[in-house]
């Protein structure tokens, strides 16, 4: 047998343990956590860096079988891994959908007929054969079906730089696939802050930055990009930057 570990279980909050009801997560000893209260200790073999990919690559038409495979787990002392597979659309009160249940195999066959336009997470336990544990690592990767809205800009009316007062227009665009059509969710922020501030909820068209009050500076400016009637939180992102002033100076009139 393995190399064990001492570690301690972690009741997870009951956002995760919607998953399967009564799952655990795996901490090193003496880790404090959030999640909930310490259970007691148990000797585990720890499996992690497992990675997903899929094939084909999204975004797929809904009907296609996409072969989803775990790889790059490294369990302790050469243990071998076994894995899990689980699907949901992404953002909505759906349950985890098991694809398949512990096999030595790092395949799993996602047959996707029926299912929604959107953003979906796949999510994959990973455990050495012959644990106990629901799991030692969890794996997470996101698959786009069907009609969705990736890749994309923001333009501002007027450009960068601007006084602070100004009104900002954001216009978004989009690369879709099928007959999809964008919406935007934009957000701000100064670049030398962490706290993004939204400026409008998803809608289709522009979005007006009002900058009164804002103080001098550099803006990251983000829209969150999905297709209309999609549930995804966000199907892409487009980036630009902004420079808020009361130095700012415009060229005068002949």
């Amino acid at each position: 047998m393995g190399h064990s570990m001492s570690v301690i279980f972690r009741r997870l909050s009951l956002a995760r343990a919607g998953l399967l009801g009564a799952s655990f997560a795996l901490v090193a000893c003496g880790e404090t956590s959030g999640d909930g209260e310490s259970f007691g200790s148990v000797s585990a073999t720890l499996c992690s860096g497992t990675a997903v990919t899929a094939n084909p690559a999204g975004p797929t038409d809904a009907g296609t079988v996409v072969t989803l495979t775990a790889g790059n787990a490294t369990c302790a002392s050469g243990e071998t891994a076994e894995y899990r597979f689980y699907y949901k659309r992404e953002n909505t009160s759906d349950a985890y959908t098991m694809l398949r249940d512990y096999a030595g195999g790092p395949t799993a066959a996602w047959n996707t007929a029926g299912l929604a336009s959107g953003r979906y997470q796949i999510l994959v336990y990973t455990r050495s054969v012959g644990s106990t544990a629901s799991f030692q690592h969890i794996a997470y990767f996101s698959y786009y079906i069907k009609n969705v809205c990736s890749t994309g800009a923001i333009a501002t009316s007027p450009a960068s730089p601007q006084s602070v007062g100004t009104p900002i227009t954001l216009t978004g665009s989009a690369s879709c696939t099928g007959a999809a059509t964008p919406e935007f969710s934009y957000w701000f922020k100064r670049q030398d802050v962490a706290k993004w501030t939204q400026i409008s909820p998803y809608a289709s068209g522009s979005a007006a930055w009002d900058t009164t009050g804002l103080s001098s500076g550099t803006y990251n400016l983000l829209a969150q990009i999905r297709a209309a009637g999609n549930a995804s939180s966000s199907e892409g992102y487009a980036y630009a930057t902004f420079l808020v002033g009361s130095t700012v100076s415009h060229p005068r009139a002949a």
